[in-house]
């Protein structure tokens, strides 16, 4: 199976016009959260959306937000993967476990079947899937 990639955004602090930024890399620049389109040195976010640079959240810290603690923030990410032929071949789960875990940097669980369809062939507790 092919690496999946980039999965999501990747924090950077501050915007230097030196550094060269990725695609979903994300900056702050006079207090306005950017996310890059794609990969882009020395063209500074603008305060609107352009062909480099997506606005996130404009503001943080005086305008859009009463305080702090109204900015939205990540607060759970979960991965999962479901492979019907993971059940009927064990080690298709084990690798798809193992790319999960490669790309997730935690442990990924073999999601397992919590009931029987005849039509498919699947029976309760077969492997389907993981999740990380």
């Amino acid at each position: 199976m092919a690496d999946a990639g980039r999965i999501g955004f990747v924090l950077k602090g501050n915007y230097d016009n030196t550094t060269k930024y990725e695609r979903l890399d994300v900056v702050t620049h006079n207090n306005v959260l950017y996310a890059a389109k794609r990969d882009t040195k020395g063209s500074a976010p603008t305060g609107q959306d352009d062909d480099n640079w997506k606005v996130l959240i404009r503001n943080m810290v005086n305008g859009d937000f009463a305080s702090k603690d109204e900015v939205p923030k990540l607060v759970k990410v979960v991965l999962n993967m479901g492979v019907g032929e993971a059940s009927h071949n064990s080690k298709i789960a084990e690798a798809i476990e193992a790319q999960l875990t490669k790309i997730a940097g935690q442990k990924a669980v073999v999601t397992k079947a919590k009931k029987s369809i005849a039509s498919y062939k699947l029976r309760e507790g077969m492997p389907v899937g993981a999740m990380a």
